[in-house]
């Protein structure tokens, strides 16, 4: 009697152990999804934050634009957040372009964007690193 005892203990306990292993890696396994979905949000706000800026620079250029820029002016600067963007002028292809760059925490986004002499958008790229 005594050994049929011991043996059902020790085989409910190995059941015990097994069930409690195989919830424990399912809680794992749905935490890991959780915590990679995070960090696609992560990354999808701070490409937001960069176009929300490289937009805003794109607004105060127009202003500068309406307010009239000089000929010859290669180079016009615009301030936005206490940060300065350079936006320069190919007078060969007559096209002006800027660059938007930020350093987050897990990549860095980088906006790079070309408007013609119409002050109209050509070209508005996105790269993540």
């Amino acid at each position: 009697m005594k050994n049929q005892r011991g043996t059902v203990l020790l085989m409910s306990m190995m059941l015990l152990f097994i069930v409690g292993l195989l919830s424990i890696s399912a809680l794992s396994a749905v935490y890991i999804k959780n915590y990679e979905r995070l960090l696609d949000l992560r990354k999808l706000k701070d490409r937001i934050q960069t176009e929300v800026i490289a937009q805003e620079v794109f607004v105060e250029f127009i202003k500068l634009a309406n307010e009239g820029l000089t000929d010859g002016t290669i180079y016009w600067r615009v301030d936005v957040e206490d940060q300065p963007y350079m936006i320069v002028f190919d007078s060969d292809k007559e096209l002006y372009s800027f660059e938007v760059t930020k350093i987050y925490k897990e990549q860095t986004v980088t906006v790079e964007v070309t408007i013609n002499q119409d002050f109209n958008l050509i070209d508005w790229k996105v790269v993540g690193k």
